[in-house]
């Protein structure tokens, strides 16, 4: 019994110099195949680079790896309008999610809209819109950025778990707890051997 307790005191000192952050399983990454951003009226405002706006909001607020479908598009006029070849599209690049970016306007206020849709069901997952007054290029690109790092909400990389102290840690009061029972043990052990004119032993838990 003193060879196991004092075998305790080196548990703890061994354990006190062990810290640092609470072990984390991260989000698998989400890949997205991004429709180009089309303007749904005639009134439009020139110079909006919509998809890098989105791309980027995509990537860096969500962690996600943002494929773009305008090339592929291209390709097969039409396509963009057949949700049938659009996610044919998204398909050859891997994607899991589709990404539309749609604007309207209005004088000169615009409505901005970002929508996920689910290439493998084709079910809208998410839609959200802003409505930007007095719209110019940087305003409405910051409205998109904006709709993008909503969109990517859920799929945002875990915050990193809080730093626990030492003495904290749940494995180290696993083993203070073992070695205690294992001396209660030995305690109720030697009572137990003792002969009928033994004082009773009291063990008072720790």
């Amino acid at each position: 019994m003193i060879a196991l307790l004092a075998g305790a005191p080196a548990l703890v000192a061994g354990c006190a110099g062990a810290t640092g952050e609470a072990p984390r399983t991260p989000r698998p990454g989400v890949h997205v195949a991004l429709m180009p951003a089309a303007w749904a009226t005639e009134a439009s405002v020139e110079g909006v680079d919509g998809d890098s706006a989105m791309a980027s909001a995509l990537a860096r607020r969500g962690g996600a790896r943002v494929s773009l479908l305008s090339a592929r598009l291209s390709r097969s006029p039409g396509c963009a309008d057949d949700a049938a070849c659009v996610r044919e599209a998204a398909r050859a690049l891997g994607a899991s999610k589709i990404a539309r970016t749609e604007l309207a306007g209005l004088g000169a206020t615009v409505l901005v809209r970002g929508a996920i849709v689910d290439v493998e069901t084709q079910m809208r997952e998410q839609l959200m819109q802003e409505v930007v007054h007095d719209a110019d290029p940087a305003r409405l690109r910051a409205a998109i950025e904006r709709l993008g790092e909503r969109l990517a909400k859920p799929w945002a990389p875990l915050p990193p778990g809080p730093r626990r102290a030492w003495y904290e840690e749940p494995w180290l009061w696993v083993g203070v707890a073992a070695a205690a029972t294992a001396g209660a043990a030995a305690g109720i052990g030697v009572a137990l051997s003792s002969g009928e004119g033994d004082p009773d032993v009291v063990l008072t838990p720790p």
